[in-house]
């Protein structure tokens, strides 16, 4: 009886130990993973600025090009001058 006690002692000590290894291995790919987590919002975050500066150049160039076209509007089509001869 005592015998079968102490072998099942060890054998809960031993499910003990795996559940405890198991679980700081979780807890281990837990850190990991938030860590990549993070990482990749910054990336994101990264891209995103640089499409919103992107969106912008995008804007202002077409806004230049407006005005442009308002200041210097295309002239009427003239007629070819031809040179007088004397």
């Amino acid at each position: 009886m005592e015998f079968e006690l102490r072998s099942e002692l060890e054998r809960q000590r031993d499910l003990t130990q795996k559940l405890e290894d198991q679980l700081n291995k979780q807890a281990s790919l837990s850190s990991s993973l938030e860590a990549q987590i993070k990482a990749q919002e910054t990336k994101n975050q990264d891209l995103l600025a640089k499409v919103q500066t992107y969106q912008r150049s995008v804007e202002d160039l077409e806004l230049q090009d407006k005005l442009q076209q308002l200041a210097n509007p295309v002239a009427a089509p003239q007629a070819p001058q031809h040179p007088s001869f004397g």
